[in-house]
């Protein structure tokens, strides 16, 4: 009885010491196991934006399974990062400069280690940043001319810096697209949009073409609406009445007074001209200087001298004005009408000069002429097909012919 309960009092403490080693070595597996995958320190990541980089900077890490470097991963947008790194191999230290961002780009950045088994650790906290690129001051100005509309701008960089320029339009503000007007770069300062609609309201942007052929920051963003109307006048050497907008009008009412030609210049009276474009004429009789005004410019000239002024500058005609023999003062016409903006135009068959200007409904609209009164008549003809007999009331034609056919 006492030798069987010894053995199975042996029996049973070999099996408990079984038991207990199995569950200690069991759990000293695990503890190693989940021990290997966990990253002993955080990867802080921090980003500071140059004029032509953004840098990257952290902090180094340890692991047990060691750390042979790092990868960086970028993304526009916020955890969009795919498995492929910026890099085809792991950066050793714990800095890296990115200078393949585009300005004007919102980035995404993340850095993982690279353990000694191959496999990358926990990523680094998401750091957002916006590459604005290589900063140039840009000033962009527009102005409207007849039938297009002309963008200038002025940049603070140096000339070496940029290779040439990019204008980007829009008919709503900030709509621009990344088609530029052009499908070259424009080397010099300026650009005329004749591609536009009368009507319509643009909203132009500049970009400069940097030296690696990037682009860099944009301009200010201005906008003009290209004007509804043109206006037409045309005057004829030797004729006393102009076309202003089809109709008829007296170049000089009860003077007679005719545009010439002297020394290859078509000569007028020039207060008709502007008035009927909507601007003004003053002369200083003491002086000798008339002063003309239209659209916001001012062009100023002195009887018997060449030299005269736009909006302030001095500038040189080569025919003075002079007094008529009706006392008027006549102005050499092309110099006035395309120092005040405008477009004339020279028709030697007919020695007609033709002036296009713009009209502008808030300030400088002209005056509307007279509308021609209602024509009424009516008439008796006789043809091959019998009597016609017509009437006209206004614009309206009515009448009958032949055996009282009708005709509308």
């Amino acid at each position: 009885m006492n030798l069987i309960t010894s053995t199975i009092r042996k029996k049973f403490l070999l099996y408990c010491l079984f038991i207990c080693v199995t569950v200690c070595a069991v759990t000293q597996v695990n503890t190693i196991s989940a021990g290997a995958l966990t990253t002993k320190t955080e990867i802080n990541l921090k980003c500071e934006v140059n004029t032509d980089n953004v840098t990257l900077r952290w902090n180094a890490i340890t692991h047990e399974k060691g750390v042979k470097g790092y990868y960086v991963y970028r993304s526009t947008k916020s955890g969009g990062h795919t498995i492929l790194p910026e890099t085809d191999f792991w950066i050793s230290g714990t800095s890296y400069v990115d200078t393949k961002a585009t300005p004007g780009t919102t980035y995404y950045y993340i850095v993982k280690p690279v353990l000694s088994d191959g496999h990358t650790g926990k990523a680094s906290n998401e750091v957002k940043v916006y590459y604005q690129g290589t900063k140039f001051s840009i000033t962009l100005k527009a102005k409207i001319n007849t039938g297009n509309i002309t963008i200038e701008w002025k940049s603070s960089s140096k000339n070496t810096d940029i290779l040439g320029y990019y204008v980007y339009r829009s008919t709503r503000s900030g709509g621009q697209t990344n088609l530029s007007e052009t499908d070259f770069w424009i080397t010099g300062d300026s650009y005329k949009d004749s591609k536009v609609v009368p009507g319509t309201t643009y909203y132009y942007i500049v970009k400069p073409v940097l030296k690696d052929k990037t682009l860099g920051s944009p301009s200010n963003e201005v906008s003009v609406k290209c004007q509804r109307i043109y206006g037409i006048i045309s005057m004829t050497l030797g004729e006393k009445k102009m076309l202003v907008n089809g109709k008829w009008l007296e170049i000089d009412p009860g003077k007679n007074t005719v545009p010439v030609l002297k020394n290859a210049r078509t000569m007028l009276p020039i207060r008709a001209l502007i008035e009927s474009m909507g601007g003004t004429v003053d002369y200083v009789s003491g002086e000798q200087k008339i002063t003309v005004k239209w659209n916001g410019k001012t062009v100023c000239v002195w009887i018997g001298k060449t030299t005269y002024t736009v909006d302030g500058i001095k500038k040189t005609m080569d025919v003075a004005p002079y007094y008529s023999d009706t006392g008027r003062t006549m102005i050499p016409m092309r110099f006035i009408i395309e120092n005040l903006g405008c477009d004339i135009e020279w028709d030697g068959g007919t020695c007609t000069a033709t002036v296009s200007y713009l009209l502008d409904d808030d300030n400088f609209y002209p005056p509307t002429p007279p509308e021609d009164s209602i024509q009424t008549w009516s008439g008796i003809w006789f043809t091959n097909r019998g009597k016609l007999n017509l009437t006209q009331n206004g614009i309206y034609v009515e009448g009958t012919y032949g055996s009282g056919n009708t005709i509308e």
